[in-house]
């Protein structure tokens, strides 16, 4: 079963999710900014329901415009230390050759940011 990837780009505009399963698009999402105070379980949540609804552990990636902003995701803590649960990981980016080209879906705008983020992961 490939690893699900959750790339989530946050701005004080509005919060990007990509969620891939191997090269395959599986969710896309524009949500609002996290800027204005969020519900501090929000982002976690989210990663641990599509933990749940897929029935494997989220690898989390996550870019922030400033560390308000990711602190506010609720998946670092205030010192930016990323959190790991049973149903998701937080990691930092790597530099990695690309992986094959998957199936997209249509729609939402824009994510070659969010894929450009997914392909620099380290494996």
């Amino acid at each position: 079963m490939d690893e699900l990837v959750m790339t989530i780009s946050a701005t004080p505009q509005e919060t990007r999710v990509l969620l891939t399963q191997g090269p395959d698009e599986v969710m896309k999402a524009r949500l609002r900014s996290v800027a204005t105070p969020a519900h501090r379980f929000a982002g976690p949540m989210l990663c641990e329901s599509m933990a749940l609804w897929h029935d494997q552990r989220v690898r989390a990636v996550v870019s922030a415009e400033s560390e308000d902003v990711l602190f506010a995701l609720g998946l670092c803590d205030g010192l930016g230390v990323a959190r790991a649960t049973l149903h998701y990981v937080v990691e930092p980016l790597f530099m990695d050759a690309p992986p094959r080209r998957g199936q997209r879906l249509p729609g939402l705008g824009n994510f070659r940011g969010e894929h450009r983020l997914r392909r620099s992961l380290g494996r």
